[in-house]
């Protein structure tokens, strides 16, 4: 248990690069790849990501009464947004993302596979360290003081 916190925390802390083989014309010219690394995201970006991860239509129960032609389908609508998450996670800066989202989700979406993808996912998800975000409201909300108390207490009626 303490050696896979360890590990988790040296990933959060170092990040980890990953690779993408080049397609164009550019491939002759240096590395037959493109490396991208991924490190924690900040506020913002864990805000953009997890936006985009509410916004995946996903149906346990229509996967499971039709794996395959639900399978499908979930290719066909969120092919796209599974790209503009790694994207997100890769750039990792408001105006980054801004400008240079959309440009680098296309981009990944013509070179990233299902297992890379898959991959990908799994990293984004250990190194957006929900745990400590989600430890940290719960801190704050218990550390708030109670509601102010009102100076003027409201009359009773005597009848």
């Amino acid at each position: 248990m303490l050696a896979e916190q360890a590990e988790l925390n040296t990933l959060i802390e170092r990040g980890v690069q990953f690779t993408v083989q080049k397609r164009s014309l550019l491939k002759w010219l240096g590395k037959p790849e493109r490396t991208f690394e991924l490190k924690q995201p900040f506020l913002f970006t864990l805000d953009q990501l997890s936006a985009e991860f509410v916004l995946m239509d996903f149906s346990e129960d229509r996967l499971k009464q039709n794996p395959l032609g639900e399978s499908k389908v979930l290719a066909h609508i969120n092919a796209k947004r599974c790209a503009r998450i790694v994207a997100i996670a890769v750039l990792n800066r408001r105006w980054k993302i801004r400008f240079l989202g959309p440009l680098l989700a296309y981009y990944l979406a013509d070179r990233l596979t299902p297992t890379k993808l898959f991959q990908l996912v799994i990293l984004i998800n250990q190194i957006s360290n929900l745990g400590d975000f989600t430890n940290s409201i719960r801190f704050l909300h218990a550390s708030r003081t109670t509601a102010p108390a009102l100076i003027e207490t409201p009359e009773l009626d005597e009848d």
